[in-house]
């Protein structure tokens, strides 16, 4: 799960750096701070949750319905230059969005390095789906 961590740190210095030094309009702005706002309360909210993990102690997993559109949405966001990247996405799934998008990162994260050109990611109330042309 470390991946997921990681992409949303690289994403929010690569949103605060485009603030300091990129010409950006006002919505510009405003989109670049809504992400880092976001990514960062995420990012809090997956370490408590690996903590806990780590620990041994129960996971408070949060199961609640999902909006699989805004969880490809993040997802896109957080694999900006994943390039053959493709996300098909209808309806909610129940479930923790922060543990199912470090999920979903980790494993596009693992296409890449078997230097897949190719990810598809489908995702449905019933069955994720992740298939590349990688080496694994």
């Amino acid at each position: 799960m470390s991946s997921g961590w990681t992409r949303g740190a690289t994403a929010i210095s690569g949103f605060a750096y485009a603030l300091r030094h990129a010409e950006l309009t006002a919505q510009e702005q405003a989109e670049a701070l809504d992400f880092i706002a976001e990514e960062s309360l995420r990012l809090e909210r997956l370490t408590a949750k690996l903590t806990e993990l780590i620990t041994a102690s129960s996971c408070k997993a949060e199961k609640k319905p999902v909006a699989l559109e805004h969880l490809a949405e993040r997802l896109s966001a957080l694999l900006p230059d994943l390039l053959g990247l493709s996300i098909q996405a209808s309806g909610k799934a129940i479930g923790d969005a922060d543990l199912l998008l470090s999920f979903l990162t980790n494993v596009c994260d693992n296409a890449r390095k078997a230097h897949a050109a190719s990810i598809q990611v489908e995702l449905s109330p019933t069955c994720f789906r992740v298939s590349d042309d990688g080496n694994g």
